[in-house]
């Protein structure tokens, strides 16, 4: 479960994974390209909970592509 930001809100979201090692884990379901969401203090967000996102951009290598 991730937290994503939907309209300035927190919403709970669940993922599945797929591949996973030690320093990337890669998202196989249950996110859309640019979906933002929540990283650091995430665990204290709760659904519904108003958010202003500062938005730090990460780029992750699209499916299948890798580096």
């Amino acid at each position: 479960t991730v937290v994503t930001l939907d309209g300035g809100r927190a919403q709970r979201t669940p993922i599945r994974l797929g591949l996973v090692n030690d320093q990337v884990v890669e998202v196989s379901s249950g996110l859309s390209d640019g979906q933002v969401v929540a990283i650091g203090n995430a665990s204290g967000l709760n659904n519904g909970d108003v958010v202003v996102p500062q938005l730090r951009t990460a780029l992750a290598a699209p499916a299948g592509v890798s580096e």
